[in-house]
């Protein structure tokens, strides 16, 4: 499963869960511009890929910047999880 996939399914299980219009959602549409995400649907995302990739994301990259697409993400989460 490719990465914006994972991606996908962390959002769709956290902060787009009960939203209609999380499927219309593109890898490079911004959440917080959409209202998707705020600070603290933030938190709850960085702790789900916390979980799900067994990462520890640093306090300074906690940022709605880093964080504000599947595209950001990935790309993120490309360069701290293991390769394997």
């Amino acid at each position: 499963m490719n990465m914006n996939t994972q991606v996908r399914e962390i959002l769709n299980a956290t902060i787009l869960a009960g939203k209609a219009n999380r499927a219309t959602i593109g890898d490079d549409d911004s959440l917080s511009a959409s209202g998707l995400i705020d600070s603290l649907g933030l938190l709850m995302l960085v702790g789900e890929i916390e979980k799900k990739f067994h990462v520890k994301v640093p306090p300074r990259d906690y940022s709605l910047n880093t964080f504000d697409s599947v595209a950001k993400i990935s790309a993120y989460l490309s360069g701290i999880v293991p390769k394997g």
